[in-house]
């Protein structure tokens, strides 16, 4: 990103930069990364990658542990 501005000759403070960044990222991510301390956009860049990898790596699929049958319900059955 700073190679891009430095080619198209546009300046702006850090600041600017870092928040931009910021809001081009997915919102799962920012979440996550807004938390963490870091003072420029390397830092920033950094722990953006190794949240989306924590991402990555989370198991895709979860059980649904939705409680199907009540013993009041099961009781009521068998009585």
């Amino acid at each position: 990103m700073e190679l891009h501005l430095l080619r198209a000759r546009i300046r702006e403070e850090p600041q600017i930069t870092l928040v931009r960044f910021q809001s081009g990222l997915n919102y799962e991510i920012q979440v996550k990364v807004e938390l963490l301390p870091y003072n420029d956009l390397n830092d920033l860049v950094q722990f953006y990658v190794s949240v989306e990898h924590q991402i990555i790596r989370r198991p895709t699929s979860r059980k649904d542990y939705s409680i199907t049958s009540s013993p009041m319900r099961d009781s009521k059955r068998e009585g």
